[in-house]
């Protein structure tokens, strides 16, 4: 077991604490310990360990340490048109991953999800993830982020998979703005921000064959990338 030589606190507010931790060995890790952990998602996520998702070293009920992801979120990544689209269809994979495991993620957001240099993308901050085991979930205390969360959660309403569906529609209208002439995406954005959840996909699954669907033509040369789906 290899020392611990440093620890760069990130966040410390007493009831959250973030830090990225370096071992002798020179790995890091990224630890987060929160009082509104749900240990039951966090153990669900560490036994499958889905590719698009943060991978989970170790867990307790209040903690875990993840890999650390280098690279950045998606507040500060400059994308190419096709790049826009594999980091899509990646965040499809991971919320797809993480509603068959029976887990809600509650706070997608462009900050909440890394792309690496390895150029995989990986959904983080699992702290806000709640396992429902496919049920609704009914006291809901986790309101989101402000433009990315769905409107049931701003009002603490009960919730199910929907709400990530919405926050996925806000992301995909967050990176394709400026791409309209490629990614014509407002139906599907529609499709997945509609104020009812009722009137909202009822799965990723839906998202993502529409968006392949749609675009495949699009990117030929990243055409293999479709065989794996």
């Amino acid at each position: 077991m290899f020392r611990i030589v440093d620890e760069e606190v990130l966040k410390n507010t007493g009831l959250t604490k973030n830090s990225v931790l370096t071992y002798e060995n020179g790995d890091r890790l990224f630890y987060k310990s929160s009082i509104h952990m749900d240990p039951a998602a966090i153990k669900k996520v560490a036994e499958a360990a889905p590719p698009n998702v943060v991978r989970v070293i170790d867990y307790t009920d209040h903690s875990m340490m993840t890999e650390y992801v280098v690279g950045c979120d998606l507040t500060n990544a400059l994308l190419t048109e096709e790049e826009v689209f594999l980091v899509i269809l990646q965040i499809c994979d991971g919320l797809i991953a993480l509603h068959d495991l029976g887990i809600i993620h509650r706070d997608i957001n462009p900050s909440n999800i890394m792309l690496g240099t390895d150029g995989f993308v990986r959904i983080v901050d699992l702290e806000s993830a709640v396992y429902t085991g496919g049920k609704r979930l009914e006291d809901n205390n986790c309101k989101g982020t402000r433009n990315f969360a769905a409107p049931e959660m701003l009002g603490r309403a009960p919730i199910d998979y929907r709400a990530d569906i919405y926050s996925l529609g806000a992301i995909i209208s967050y990176l394709t703005g400026n791409m309209f002439a490629v990614f014509p995406v407002a139906e599907i954005i529609r499709g997945c921000t509609a104020i009812s959840p009722d009137k909202r996909f009822s799965t990723v699954r839906r998202v993502r064959d529409q968006i392949c669907g749609a675009y495949v033509n699009t990117f030929p040369d990243i055409s293999c990338y479709f065989e794996n789906l």
